[in-house]
């Protein structure tokens, strides 16, 4: 009988070598197993035409067909092991991405990116934990990492946040992750969250606020100052007694800065701008210009903003000791070097306010130094302002929405000269006009009910980032562009309602329904927003 042709594998192919579909018994082509003469016969077909009595060559062709059998099915389960038709790929390619895993985490503390790199592995691999120590990895080796920041933001705020939930010893070791997140905006939120509220006995949140310890009581820096001055008797009982508030306020400040940034009191001039403006201007002296010179002329400007503020703004407010018992104080460094240096501000600042003392840093060699002046100093007077009746300085707060916060500073910096040399301020911007302008056109600005929505904490943890520049840029320009609008659309259309909404920010704080009780339909007020700079020539 002849042969049976070899059966198909499981897949449709005839067992043979990497699955190949060649049968398992074929020889040379046109030639049968026995060596025949030419043919198209069957493989096997040999031991049809062997002659029976020939029991060596019928012995011979079973051993070889035998010999063939086991021959293929060493292939087939070579095949089964390594084949395409099998796991065996799969085992290899699972392997070598365990050896490329291997090899990341060879050289994950070599570099932040390779570090964050490893940590996207372990993500994808569902291995939090892992991810997360080498985020941290990343900020260690760079604390300006931002693709790492920003994983470690996310873990903050929808782990971490709710694993800490009220209790002070979790809160406690909370600042301490932070602090190696580099996630130093979010640390000082949840500190002074805790002063406040979970962990007023927090000693690391009172440090990290900038509270002092007296006496086993937390006073904040110039509480701290007055009560160790009073303790120490730095000052006699009798002399200090005679000063009127404000002056306390001067002294304590004066102590405060005799050995800032390095430099001793002999290194600074003052200038007391009292009883014409509240401020206390204080810079550094240098051999390339007259500090006392340049203090006065300083002077002209924070009294111009002064008076103009409380022209606009003063039956809003009942503020009348403003001037008699508040101090505003300014520290102008000799230049931008020591500014970065000393002051630790975003990379691009020319100036900023600092909410947690009211005090304003600036540098003398800005090339936009009045327009700094006048944004910084608008912000510092509000905020003033709003802190006036808060008799606790733990109690104070920052002005909430971003829109009104940087529109009303942005307002204020454009000027220009009067025919006697002095400043008119709230003049239509010569940056912002045209870069509005373009964005509208563009469609690339923000509707005003979206604009409303943000406010100044979600702008400030956006602005530390280096990588949004572009997005600062155009979140200060529409909020100018939003406080000229009201000022000045037909003839201060809604000049009235934003005086209104101005007393909210700084009597409750402000918040998106508070514009819209404010401002009514926000949609149609973006409409004639939008057309407003369209039409601007």
């Amino acid at each position: 009988e002849p042969e049976p042709e070899s059966q198909p594998t499981r897949r449709g192919r005839t067992a043979g070598a990497r699955g190949r579909s060649t049968p398992v018994q074929q020889s040379a082509p046109g030639r049968s197993r026995a060596g025949g003469a030419p043919g198209g016969g069957r493989s096997g077909s040999a031991f049809a035409t062997a002659p029976k009595k020939n029991n060596t060559m019928l012995f011979a062709a079973i051993g070889g067909g035998a010999l063939v059998l086991i021959i293929a099915v060493a292939g087939f389960v070579m095949a089964g092991k390594n084949g395409k038709d099998g796991t065996g790929g799969k085992d290899a390619e699972t392997a070598k991405k365990d050896d490329a895993f291997e090899k990341m985490r060879k050289y994950a503390d070599d570099s932040p990116s390779a570090a964050f790199e490893f940590a996207e592995a372990c993500e994808k691999k569902n291995d939090r934990e892992t991810a997360v120590q080498y985020y941290l990895r990343a900020v260690k080796l760079d604390p300006k990492y931002s693709k790492a920041q920003d994983k470690l933001r996310w873990v903050y705020t929808n782990v971490k946040k709710q694993e800490a939930g009220s209790d002070p010893a979790k809160l406690d070791a909370l600042l301490d992750w932070l602090k190696k997140a580099t996630l130093e905006d979010e640390a000082l939120v949840l500190a002074e969250a805790m002063v406040k509220t979970y962990a007023p006995n927090s000693e690391k949140a009172h440090m990290l606020v900038g509270d002092v310890k007296v006496d086993g009581k937390w006073w904040t820096k110039g509480e701290a100052e007055l009560a160790q001055l009073t303790s120490s008797k730095k000052v006699e009982n009798a002399e200090y007694d005679r000063l009127s508030p404000r002056e306390k306020k001067v002294y304590s400040l004066k102590t405060d800065y005799k050995t800032y940034g390095n430099k001793g009191e002999e290194d600074r001039e003052y200038l007391d701008c009292a009883p014409d403006s509240p401020h206390v201007l204080c810079m550094e002296k240098s051999t390339s210009y007259n500090a006392k010179l340049m203090l006065e002329a300083f002077k002209e400007c924070v009294v111009t903003l002064y008076k103009l503020f409380f022209d606009k703004y003063s039956a809003l407010f009942d503020v009348k000791s403003f001037g008699t018992n508040e101090v505003c104080f300014i520290y102008v460094f000799e230049s931008s070097a020591r500014y970065h240096e000393i002051s630790n501000p975003t990379p691009w600042a020319g100036g900023h306010f600092e909410p947690g003392t009211g005090r304003i840093y600036i540098y003398k060699d800005t090339s936009q130094l009045y327009e700094t002046l006048f944004h910084e100093g608008i912000h510092q007077l509000v905020h003033t302002v709003s802190q006036m009746k808060v008799e606790k300085v733990s109690e104070r707060r920052s002005v909430n929405m971003f829109w009104f916060t940087e529109g009303i500073a942005t307002f204020f910096e454009s000027f220009k000269r009067d025919d006697k040399g002095g400043f008119i301020l709230g003049e239509v911007s010569s940056n912002y006009k045209p870069y509005m302008k373009k964005m509208i056109a563009d469609g690339k600005h923000k509707k005003l009910k979206d604009l409303f929505n943000i406010n100044y904490m979600q702008f400030a943890m956006e602005s530390r980032n280096p990588s949004k520049r572009s997005y600062v840029n155009d979140m200060y320009a529409q909020s100018w562009s939003v406080v000229y609008f009201l000022y000045t659309h037909e003839n201060g259309k809604y000049k009235d309602a934003f005086n209104k909404y101005f007393k909210i920010e700084v009597d409750k704080g402000g918040s998106f329904d508070g514009a819209k009780e404010i401002f009514g339909d926000l949609d149609k007020l973006n409409t004639e927003y939008e057309n407003f700079y369209k039409a601007m020539k």
